[in-house]
This record gives structure tokens, C-alpha cells and sequence, in this order.
């Protein structure tokens, strides 16, 4: 195998870089939390949009058939009466979503009770009793 200068390079300026990670490893984390931090309404935005695109795609194929006549106003305001809705469906599924998530939370804190209540076993594992 022939070694060329080139490879040289990168192996050192790897091993450069790796050392300068390991020094200043608190600064390279604080960094790396920055870009995350900055990041991420970029990534919420990409995402919210990413969804609505596809629901808007989906309503304005199925506007296309409801509409009275071509040319008229209501198509020309395909585009924003299909993003409303697309919108308007997105926020009443997080809406649905949110309020299944706190009746399974509530569901779930009472069927820890009611067997807590019941068995007297797990009253001895949160005082620390081993079986």
C-alpha cells in the first residue's frame, strides 16, 4: 500500500481535531447545543409544513370535483381555502391527540390507585421492602 502526503494530512488534521474535542469537550457540547437550540423551530417549521402539504394536496385533488364551474371564484381561491383547511385539520388532530394523552394519563393514575388499593404489595415497594 502507498502512503501518499495527502493521507498524512488527513490523519493528522483528524487527529488534530479529535484532540482539540477531547480538550475543549464543554465547549464543543455547548456548541453542538447552540446549533441545536437554533435549529430547531427550522425543524418544527420543516415539519408542520411537510404535514400540511400533504393534507393540502389530498383537499385540493377532491376540491377539483366539488367546484361549480371552471374559472369561477371558487377556484380561484383553491389554494387558500384548501390551506385553511389543511390547517384547520391539523390543529384539531393535535387538539385530539393532546386530549387522548391526558384520558390515558388520568386512566392510568386511577388504575394505579385502585390497585395500590387493592394489593398491598406495592405499598411495600415504595417503602423499600425486597422480596
Amino acid at each position: 500500500m502507498k502512503i501518499e502526503w495527502k493521507t498524512c494530512y488527513r490523519i493528522g488534521l483528524s487527529i488534530f481535531l479529535l484532540f482539540l474535542c477531547v480538550h475543549y469537550w464543554n465547549t464543543a457540547v455547548g456548541l453542538f447545543l447552540l446549533a441545536f437550540k437554533a435549529a430547531v423551530p427550522l425543524l418544527t417549521g420543516c415539519a408542520i409544513a411537510y404535514m400540511v402539504n400533504i393534507l393540502m394536496s389530498l383537499y385540493e385533488k377532491y376540491y377539483v370535483l366539488f367546484r361549480a364551474k371552471k374559472g369561477g371564484a371558487a377556484d380561484k381561491g383553491r389554494r387558500s381555502v384548501c390551506m385553511a383547511a389543511a390547517f384547520l385539520t391539523l390543529f384539531a388532530a393535535a387538539a385530539l391527540l393532546v386530549e387522548m394523552m391526558a384520558t390515558t394519563g388520568r386512566s392510568l393514575s386511577e388504575l394505579y390507585r385502585e390497585i395500590t388499593e387493592r394489593c398491598g404489595c406495592f405499598e411495600m415497594v415504595e417503602r423499600g421492602y425486597r422480596f
